[in-house]
């Protein structure tokens, strides 16, 4: 029985589909090495910006400047006042900002200088881990420690998260209108040495 042409054209449309599908195929094979590349290379970014800011400024005290934290609803300021010359201010009732704190085990101290930008607020929450405390600044328009500090413990070597915000678990919505210029972490028995000395701090 003999093949007449259409069934060769057949075979030639078999052919071609088969071909594109093999081509179809490869390009999905290469879009998909390149889409893992960019995520591999996107979360590598991710761990370059969150570093470690535990850096002792001197026996025993850890600063952390505000605008090193990582941002929510909070932006950094230029301010000449401010150290460094930045500040960041708490423009919402939901702002959050945060920094990996990783200390050796131990008591620890923390307070916060900060500036008020008006005479009516309520607090800002600084917190490790569980501990809480709502910090506000003195009414003097100019930048000061808080009166009040947090008092945390470390209990086994790890990571925690340093964070202030303008509001906590207990209090969900906060107060806005601040400026924070930094944290200061304290090991417990260098914060009582300086008390002693001091006669206070401020």
């Amino acid at each position: 029985m003999s093949k007449g042409p259409h069934t060769g054209m057949v075979r030639n449309d078999e052919r071609r589909g088969r071909a594109k599908l093999l081509v179809s195929s490869r390009l999905s094979h290469a879009r998909g090495i390149v889409f893992i590349a960019a995520l591999l290379l996107a979360s590598a970014a991710c761990r370059t910006e969150q570093k470690n800011f535990t850096t002792a400024a001197r026996d025993g005290v850890y600063v952390f400047e505000a605008e090193n934290f990582r941002l929510v609803d909070a932006e950094i300021v230029d301010d000449r006042e401010a150290s460094g010359g930045q500040a960041v201010r708490i423009d919402t009732s939901r702002a959050f900002c945060s920094i990996d704190l990783v200390l050796p085990p131990g008591s620890y101290v923390a307070r916060a200088r900060a500036r008020a930008e008006d005479s009516d607020h309520d607090e800002f929450y600084l917190s490790v881990g569980r501990a809480v405390a709502g910090l506000a600044p003195p009414l003097t328009h100019r930048y000061e420690f808080c009166p009040r500090v947090l008092e945390f413990r470390v209990d086994a070597p790890g990571r925690e998260f340093l964070q202030f915000a303008a509001f906590s678990s207990r209090v969900p919505r906060g107060e806005t209108g601040m400026l924070i210029d930094y944290i200061e972490v304290w090991e417990k028995a260098a914060w009582e040495k300086e008390e002693g000395t001091t006669d206070g701090h401020g």
